[in-house]
Parts: structure tokens; sequence; C-alpha cells
């Protein structure tokens, strides 16, 4: 048994409780010195490919390496060098300086498979959690960091290694490989291409899991040609600090930073998606997830007009969103799958709230849905927006009709249209005596600053933000309503 095999240090540098924050710049450490009441906090995961990687992480992990020793050694009565691992500034200072005129520990061949290995483990997706809990970022982080770990390593090990050697060592990390990109291929297609086949649309997690697996393939090979085409593209060759040429992760962190061409558009074999297709149904999943949970809530009027900006949005991302044509059709069939099996399985709620009879009334106040006031207003919305193209026009003429539809029924409706009279009333003119949110905007405010962003995230094309739920969006602050709500949606 090796003590050392066990996990170093990953993103240590969040871990520093010293009064000295070290900060990475152009391959440099520096230190500058805080009082207590100023010392920056983190929470790092305990995931590595939830964290960034820098040469500071390097360095540390190169400092704990000297305190790792082999259990039998010390039963044999060897000595053990037990290393702080809140190093001082001054002594990580020391030792870079080290680590620059001497290098690493051990042979530029050594590689720690533990440690990779360590690395690699969490990087799936959970199927135990709450699908909402899919994050907007995981699908891209998850895929980014195994490519770019593996085409680093692979370019290290035949750097480094001859013969039946380097087939050896790169038969292990294909091993390695292959495990973990099945496990996020598995994981992502349970969740994502389970959620599609709930909204009926069949046979989606095999094509969802061959997806995954082709696509990191692909990518992982535009970052080996990358590495092949451009030897010294991080710049460290010849320089002092040429050490970090050893650490696969700093080089993969590298990598991830640079622009490099990645195939996200046009068509795939077997119609399969792209990485920005399976990116973008993730992103679709979590929302509609998260939606439908609150929408028992929500009077028929409500729903409707979130049906329409839904729609209306995913017409804007069939157009701008750079897709390929088989996620097209595949949105077109979710949307309608989802809006009719959502209202199905909302109706389900409110009869087993029917049935429990916990108070007088309960009948009428979990009465099923009205279907046909649901359509009206997305009807009336979506006529609007064929004519007119506009998002912002038509959703303005959508929740009008929605007001006068819900407030003329209001009196003699159900609860939930009784307890939404507020959301319609104060739906363009805000309540200058609400406290239901920090900024004193109006509900209509929150959808224009929600589909801002949503288009710029858009013309980014960094991952689209639908922002189905407005009342949790966190684009709410002071600082930043006026520039959104001037920009044009």
């Amino acid at each position: 048994m090796r003590i050392c095999d066990l996990q170093v240090a990953k993103n240590s540098a969040s871990f520093c409780s010293q009064l000295t924050q070290y900060k990475n710049t152009d391959h440099k450490v520096s230190t500058q010195s805080q009082n207590t009441t100023e010392q920056t906090k983190f929470v790092p995961s305990l995931v590595s490919s939830d964290n960034d990687y820098t040469k500071y992480d390097a360095i540390l992990k190169e400092w704990n390496k000297q305190g790792a020793f082999n259990l039998y050694d010390v039963l044999e009565g060897g000595k053990v060098n037990v290393q702080n691992p809140n190093p001082s500034a001054d002594k990580l200072k020391e030792f870079e300086k080290k680590l620059q005129e001497n290098g690493t520990n051990g042979t530029s061949t050594d590689i720690d498979w533990s440690d990779f290995k360590f690395d690699l483990k969490g990087i799936g997706f959970s199927t135990d959690n709450p699908t909402y809990r899919l994050s907007p970022e995981d699908f891209n982080r998850k895929t980014d960091y195994l490519a770019s770990r593996y085409a680093a390593m692979r370019d290290k090990i035949q750097n480094n290694f001859f013969g039946e050697e380097r087939d050896k060592q790169l038969e292990k990390l294909d091993s390695l490989y292959k495990s973990a990109l099945d496990e996020i291929a598995t994981g992502y297609s349970e969740i994502v291409g389970g959620f599609l086949e709930q909204n009926g649309l069949t046979d989606e997690k095999e094509k969802i899991y061959q997806s995954v697996v082709d696509s990191v393939n692909n990518k992982s090979k535009e970052y080996q040609e990358y590495l092949s085409n451009n030897p010294n593209f991080a710049k460290l060759k010849g320089t002092k600090d040429e050490w970090l040429l050893q650490d696969d992760e700093y080089v993969a962190s590298l990598l991830r930073g640079k622009d490099v061409h990645i195939e996200t558009t046009g068509s795939t074999k077997n119609n399969d998606y792209t990485l920005n297709d399976l990116d973008i149904l993730g992103r679709y999943v979590s929302e509609l997830t998260k939606w439908e949970d609150s929408a028992i809530s929500m009077d028929e009027e409500r729903i409707g007009l979130d049906f329409a900006m839904l729609s209306m949005k995913t017409e804007h991302v069939k157009k701008e969103g750079q897709i390929s044509s088989s996620l097209d059709n595949t949105l077109q069939k979710m949307l309608s799958g989802f809006m009719e099996n959502c209202l199905e399985r909302l109706d389900d709620k409110l009869a087993a709230m029917r049935s429990k009879g916990a108070a007088i009334n309960d009948e009428k106040g979990y009465v099923a849905l009205d279907r046909q006031a649901i359509w009206n207003v997305y009807n009336n919305t979506m006529q609007h927006y064929k004519t007119s193209g506009n998002i912002t026009d038509s959703f303005i003429y959508g929740a009008k009709y929605a007001i006068n539809q819900s407030l003329n029924k209001a009196n003699n409706g159900t609860y939930r249209q009784i307890n939404n009279i507020p959301y319609w009333t104060q739906f363009f003119n805000k309540n200058s005596n609400s406290n239901n949110y920090d900024t004193n905007i109006t509900t209509y405010e929150k959808y224009a600053i929600g589909l801002n962003d949503f288009n710029r995230s858009l013309q980014e094309g960094t991952g689209i933000r639908l922002h189905m739920q407005m009342k949790s969006s966190s684009l709410h602050s002071y600082s930043i309503v006026s520039k959104l709500l001037n920009e044009k949606a």
C-alpha cells in the first residue's frame, strides 16, 4: 500500500487558511497581503473536473508529493517526510525556484496513474439527483476536461516512451479514458434521454449515448491535432518553467483556454447530435423540469403565456443557435410532447391533492386544469408572433390577453386564479408596497431582462440561458437591471 497513491491536492490554493492569498498571473506566483476581514474564502469541489488548474496548483501538487511515502518502508524503520499542506508564501517561492532549477522529482517519464484515476472520479452525471440539478455548465465542463486530459496525457506518453512500453502506457490510458467517457455518456443519456422519452420521443437514450461518445472522441482528436501542430503552444520550452510541461493536468488546462476548432454544427453520422446539441438539450431538460415543479401554483393563463415564451425562444434557438438538423427536429417534437405531457402530470398532481380532502373547498381549489384557457393564451400569442416575428411585441400582446381572461373569471374562479390576481394586476405596473423582490421592477420587466440575456447567450455562443423561471433569476440586482432593460430584446 502506498500512501502517495492518495490524492495529493486538487486546487489546493482554495484550502489555504493563511492570511496570504496566492494569485496566478502570467506563469508567476505572486502574493497579496490581506488582513483577516479581507481574506477571500473559496469552496472548491472535490471533483477535479469542477475546478480550474493553475500554475499554483501545479506547484502545490509537487510540494505535497514530497511528503508521500511508502507504508512498507515506514514499517521497516524508514524515515517519513511529512509536508505542511499549507506552506507559507516564502516556502512556496523557495520550492518553486527548486522546481525551476531541478525539475520535478523522478524522471520525465514518471506517470502517477493513481493520481490520474482519482482525477476522473466523479466525472459522470448522477441519476440519483433530481433532473433539475443538471447545472447549465456541467456537460461542456466535464467533456472538455476529459478530452483535454486525454490529449495532454497521450502527448506526454508519446514524447517520453518508445516501443512496447509506449504501447503499454497508451493502452492503460485508453482504458481509463473509455471508462470515464462511458460514465459521462451513460449518466447523461439516462437523464436527458429519459426526459425526452418521458415526453414522447422514443429511442433517445441510445442516440444520446452514442452522440456523447462520438463527440468527445472528436473533441479529443482536435486537441491532439492542435498539440501536434503547435508543439510549443504553451511557450514554456527553454524557459525556467519548462518543468510544467511534465504536468499533463497543467497542459490540459492550457489547452482548454485555447481557441481549438471543434465541430459543433452541421450533419453528424447517423443523424446523431453534436456537442452543442447535447449541451442545449441538457439546458432544456434542467430548465423545463424546474419550471414544471413550480407550475402547480400557476393559473392557466400563466401556463399558457410561459408556454408561448418557451415556443418563441425555441424558434429563435433553431434560427440562431447553430444547431444540427437532428436537434431541430427533436426540439419541435420535445416542445409539443412536453406541453401535453406536462399538463397531464399537473392534472395528476391536482387530482391527488383533491383526494386528500385536507380542508373545506379543496376540491374547488384543486380543480382540474382548464385546458382551453391555456391554449387560448398560447394560440393568441403565437398567432401574433407568426405575423410580427417579434418576441417582445408578441409577449406583450399575449400578456394583455392573459390578464383580461384571468381577471374576468377571478371572482368565481379557483383558488389558483384568485391567488394569481396580484401577479396579473402588477404585471405591467409594480405595486409600490410590494416587497417581493429586492428591485422595484415589474413582472414584465423581469421577463424582458431574461429575454435580453437569452439573446445575449445565443450571440456569445457559450450555452443558451432559457430563463424559464424569472422569480429565481440572478439578474435582478440593481447593478444590471437598468443596463439590461435598455438593451434591445
